[in-house]
């Protein structure tokens, strides 16, 4: 079983960080090497979710977007606070 998440382009980026966490704000998933997205409105990612959802359990994603310079990598925007909370009905 998989969810699908989705969130608005930042036109700027090299690329995004995606965290994913349970009710209790534990960390349960993250990709930090996700690609930038060009000529689209959105960015979607499918998270299969294997051995983390639970039936009904809540969880909340956050992604960030980012630039890679020689210096090191900044951050340019992220997703709003609430905007990621959903819950795994199956």
């Amino acid at each position: 079983t998989s969810v699908d998440l989705a969130w608005a382009d930042d036109s700027s980026e090299d690329g995004y960080e995606l965290r994913i966490y349970d009710t209790y704000g534990e960390l349960v998933f993250e990709d930090t090497e996700l690609p930038n997205v060009s000529g689209n409105n959105n960015v979607s990612y499918t998270w299969d979710g294997s051995g983390v959802m639970e039936e009904g359990g809540v969880y909340q994603f956050r992604a960030w977007s980012f630039r890679d310079r020689n210096d090191g990598r900044t951050y340019i925007s992220a997703t709003e606070d609430f905007r990621g909370a959903f819950s795994y009905l199956p």
